[in-house]
């Protein structure tokens, strides 16, 4: 019993493992990300896609890469570390972490970008806490490697959650930004303090890619676990014009074959769960019925045909000594 409960929760685990790999590796292409800026960042909101694609510098990591603030390596190219360690103040890992450039051609100014995918918008907690956490450790990680305690120079970072199976807040864009308040006086100088923002982009449970605007649709058809591969394909490269690279199609392909697996495993579940149960009312009538111990475990090999130690545990399980 102990052990099937523990094989249980190690395929629900690798399941869950092998579902946020293939969330991130379809959500880290560059054009999907650039759509996602342009529904998510205001610097980005009056782009094309095309533009947005060449302002995103580098390959946006899908957190496979693990360094120290502070680093060599971190100070090469900040925006593709996904792992941050400060001392005394744990690790945490990004799910994707990439560095774009404001459009224009003037003066261009780094940005860097966090994207989480979020299977569940109310995981029985507030998310938007940990996106103010995840920009903190951003803006944190900047120290010393893109800027120094003489100047302060920070560059500004957006966290940007992608929340699927949404209920009544689905198909909503909400971002959270720091913005001035005059307590007394009126202030008239001019300060840099839109630093970060989080930004929640809410997808429907119901996977209905019909609906909310086309970045709603866009990302709901890409994370859909329902739709063949080959339709995501087709609606995405015709409709968004964004070829798919091999990559993102095995990802495709692996999400709905594990959708497959994961239904009929909790089929398997519940009809196991079902003869769990039948077996535990088995004892209790037994019992209730001035039946003796080793009637009950007779009859549980008779009719679940388990072996004389598999019944024996079980009935003193449900049956235990006075």
């Amino acid at each position: 019993m102990e052990e099937t409960y523990l094989k249980r929760s190690l395929d629900s685990a690798n399941d869950k493992a092998k579902y946020n790999e293939n969330v991130k590796t379809i959500l880290s292409d560059k054009t999907i990300l650039a759509w996602i800026l342009k529904y998510s960042a205001e610097e980005y909101m009056e782009c094309s896609i095309d533009e947005i694609r060449s302002c995103i510098e580098g390959t946006p990591q899908a957190a496979n890469i693990s360094v120290m603030p502070g680093s060599t390596q971190l100070d090469k190219v900040f925006g593709t570390n996904t792992e941050y360690e400060i001392p005394n103040e744990g690790k945490v890992t990004f799910d994707i972490v990439f560095c774009a450039v404001t459009p224009g051609t003037g003066e261009r100014t780094q940005i860097f970008v966090n994207v989480e995918g979020q299977k569940n918008g109310s995981p029985g907690y507030d998310l938007v806490p940990r996106g103010v956490f995840y920009c903190a450790r951003m803006i944190s990680s900047q120290m010393d490697t893109v800027v120094s305690a003489d100047d302060y120079a920070v560059k500004k970072v957006y966290s940007i959650w992608i929340c699927m199976e949404e209920g009544r807040n689905a198909n909503t864009i909400r971002e959270y930004r720091v913005q001035p308040r005059d307590i007394y006086g009126e202030y008239r100088g001019r300060e840099r303090y839109d630093l970060l923002s989080v930004v929640m982009v809410r997808l429907p449970k119901n996977e209905d890619a019909s609906a909310g605007n086309l970045l709603h649709q866009l990302l709901t058809t890409a994370l859909s676990s329902r739709m063949t591969p080959e339709r995501k394909t087709e609606i995405l490269e015709g409709t968004y014009r964004i070829p798919m690279s091999h990559e993102w199609k095995e990802a495709a392909a692996r999400m709905c074959n594990l959708a497959d697996l994961v239904e009929e495993r909790g089929i398997e579940q519940g009809i196991e769960t079902e003869r769990d149960h039948g077996m535990q009312i088995l004892i209790e009538s037994c019992k209730e019925f001035g039946q003796t111990m080793e009637t009950a475990i007779k009859k549980l090999m008779e009719k679940y045909l388990l072996s004389a130690e598999d019944a024996q545990a079980l009935v003193r399980q449900y049956w235990p000594a006075d």
